[in-house]
C-alpha cells in the first residue's frame, strides 16, 4: 500500500495498493525479517534488500558461510 496526501482544510491520507512489483518486494522484505518494510516506498525497499544482500554477502564471506541453528531442529 503506498499514501496519498491531500492538503487544505480536510487533510487525508489515503492508502492505495502496491504494484504487483512493490507488492512482492514488500513481501520477500516481510520473509527476510527486514525492519519496517510495511511502511517503506518501493525505492526505499529495493534500497533496503540490497543493503541486506550485501551485508550477508560479507557475513558469509568473513565466516565461511552462513552455519546452520542448531536450535532450529528442535523447534
Amino acid at each position: 500500500m503506498r499514501e496519498i496526501h491531500t492538503s487544505g482544510p480536510r487533510q487525508a491520507s489515503i492508502r492505495l495498493p502496491d504494484d504487483p512489483i512493490t507488492a512482492d518486494l514488500r513481501s520477500f522484505a516481510f520473509e527476510i525479517g527486514l525492519p519496517g518494510a510495511c511502511a517503506m516506498t518501493k525505492d526505499e525497499l529495493v534500497e533496503g534488500l540490497r543493503q541486506f544482500h550485501m551485508l550477508r554477502h560479507a557475513i558469509e564471506t568473513a565466516t565461511g558461510g552462513l552455519k546452520p541453528d542448531p536450535t532450529a531442529e528442535a523447534q
